[in-house]
Parts: structure tokens; C-alpha cells; sequence
């Protein structure tokens, strides 16, 4: 079980990766610091079995560690199949189903179910 300890470095790890990413990064090259925070906080929450929320999965590359920003490292586009697709800059997509159910909620956005 993941410790107070464990999510605050959690939290500032992708804190300083977000960081890198806007106000340092504008070639790929300038990436490599905030790719790095990125993946030392993947590494991070597997160690210590912590549980990131969806939403902060969301924004993660699972390939290359980048954090996914639109227009500054993600390209976005909506398929004919009412599905988001961020594509990365190293070539992995991911796909988010739109229009479907727009009152629709993960586990962890209904009330009641954190603490």
C-alpha cells in the first residue's frame, strides 16, 4: 500500500515533467529531462503499487514516457468511428470513444466513491 509519502513524490514527479514539457521543451531533443520524470514516476507508482487516477493516465505516452499535451507534443483528430485519436510523436495512438455517452463517469469521477 502506497504511503502519503509516495503520492506527494508521485505528484511532484509529474509536476516537473509537466514543467519541463511547457516552458523548456520546444524541440524533442529539450525532452529528454521531462521523458525522464516521466518515466521515473511509472517506475514509481509500480514499485510502490500506488494507483494513478485514469485521468492522469490519460496523459501519459505508455511508449516513449511524453507527456501528452495537444499541439505541443500530441497531434489530435476524431476518427469517422466517434473516436478521439492523440497520436504521439514517437507513433503510438490512443483512442477515446466520444459521443457515445456524454453522461458517462469513471469510478473515480462519481461522488462517494474517494475519500
Amino acid at each position: 500500500m502506497a504511503s502519503n509519502d509516495h503520492f506527494r513524490r508521485l505528484n511532484y514527479l509529474y509536476q516537473l515533467s509537466a514543467w519541463h514539457t511547457l516552458a523548456l521543451a520546444r524541440h524533442d531533443g529539450e525532452q529528454a529531462l521531462a521523458r525522464a520524470h516521466a518515466r521515473t514516476l511509472d517506475l514509481v507508482a509500480k514499485r510502490t503499487r500506488a494507483k494513478l487516477l485514469p485521468q492522469l493516465k490519460r496523459t501519459l505516452c505508455k511508449r516513449c514516457h511524453r507527456l501528452l499535451l495537444p499541439q505541443r507534443t500530441v497531434e489530435c483528430r476524431l476518427d469517422a468511428s466517434d473516436s478521439l485519436v492523440l497520436r504521439c510523436r514517437c507513433g503510438s495512438a490512443k483512442r477515446f470513444a466520444v459521443g457515445l455517452d456524454r453522461d458517462h463517469k469513471t469510478f473515480y469521477e462519481k461522488p462517494g466513491n474517494l475519500r
